[in-house]
């Protein structure tokens, strides 16, 4: 072998020996974790819309209103998903997840109908606790009541809108005042027990 064949071919081994393996590709990063996405107000109004077409008039429509009472709110990210998705007779597990303000502002917009009114009347007084044994019976048996298709619809509408209307009691409030409003529910409550299994609604 000559000196340069001789040269050529040492650098050729060496170049072997040097030469290092092919870089293996980097390995693809992970997905991206799913991100959950928040219902927009947009859809919280026609949720609200879609939930409450059994209470509504059908010229009565209140996706847009809902939805900018959502955006002024602000509402919830909670609220915003329970109205998104609200179906019919959800409406009470929605509102609830709102502040006693926000409630009002959706109770005012979906007045109009007496089965409404009804309704409004039902989930309010599903949260009232009067402090009087008397008065949280009479509240428990209007309950009962506003439910029963029986009894005309006119006169669920005013009594639930007339015991929706009480109010508790200050806790420090006197014996005699808690006596006095004991006495006038219970009153009430044998009344509207009389009346009410007249008609086979209790």
């Amino acid at each position: 072998m000559s000196g340069r064949g001789f040269l050529a071919f040492i650098v050729a081994l060496a170049g072997c020996w040097s030469s290092s393996s092919p870089t293996a590709p980097p390995s693809p990063s992970p997905p991206p974790e799913h991100v959950k996405l928040v219902p927009t107000c947009s859809e919280a109004g026609i949720g609200m819309e879609r939930g409450t077409q059994d209470l509504r008039a059908p010229d009565h429509e209140i996706a847009r209103s809902m939805t900018a009472q959502c955006l002024a709110g602000p509402w919830s990210n909670e609220a915003t998903a329970c109205f998104a998705k609200m179906k019919t007779d959800e409406l009470g597990n929605c509102v609830a997840l709102l502040s006693e303000a926000q409630r009002g502002e959706v109770f005012d917009e979906l007045k109009g109908t007496d089965r409404a009114s009804v309704a409004i009347a039902l989930l309010k007084l599903d949260r009232l606790t009067l402090g009087v044994p008397e008065c949280d019976r009479f509240v428990a048996t209007v309950i009962r009541v506003l439910g029963c298709e029986a009894m005309p619809v006119d006169t669920r509408v005013n009594l639930g809108v007339e015991a929706s209307d009480l109010l508790p009691l200050p806790a420090k409030a006197p014996a005699s005042a808690r006596q006095r409003m004991g006495t006038v529910c219970q009153a009430s409550l044998d009344t509207l027990k009389r009346e009410a299994a007249t008609i086979g609604c209790l």
